[in-house]
């Protein structure tokens, strides 16, 4: 894992596929989702740019619970906890929505930014290091984050997929 860095992202178009979804659902809604976004890209006849990085928005993050660890915690998060995400491809304007594929504007601004290396199981550990990060630089976080898939977990090992994240400052 890279170093925890300040950056300015500008807001994107995109199209997304919002859900709501328990932790241990989120591998199988994601891939399906992906494939009707490019389906429907594809449709509109849109050509993808190399800015083109499918993406993840988690809501509803509380920053003041993330810090509270132990096994009863874990084990809410595993089997209770319900992520509000927003899975989406960034396109270069506004698309035609459908029903379940909206047309968003991601907001840009300041963020906490760093690149996760290896399985998607083990982000907490990167999130562990942003929280560290923003609570020791007196940066108040948002309550979403931003998980940027780098490269194709079906096309890589488990210990080298990557992952950019970003959690936008207050």
């Amino acid at each position: 894992m890279s170093d925890v860095k300040v950056v300015n992202s500008d807001s994107f178009h995109s199209l997304v596929i919002s859900d709501v979804v328990g932790t241990f659902k989120l591998g199988k809604v994601m891939g399906p989702a992906y494939t009707d976004l490019m389906a429907q890209i594809e449709k509109q006849g849109v050509e993808l740019t190399d800015a083109s990085i499918p993406f993840t928005i988690y809501r509803k993050i509380d920053w003041d619970s993330f810090d509270k660890k132990g096994v009863i915690s874990m084990i809410k998060m595993m089997f209770f906890k319900k992520w509000h995400i927003d899975m989406g491809i960034p396109v270069p304007k506004s698309l035609e929505d459908t029903d379940k594929i909206k047309n968003m504007e991601v907001p840009g601004g300041k963020f906490l930014e760093t690149i996760h290396t290896g399985p998607y199981h083990k982000v907490a550990k990167t999130y562990d290091k942003i929280k560290e990060y923003a609570d020791s630089s007196g940066h108040q976080l948002q309550d979403y984050t931003i998980e940027f898939y780098l490269n194709d977990p079906r096309e890589v090992k488990p210990q080298e997929i990557k992952t950019k994240v970003q959690v936008p400052i207050k």
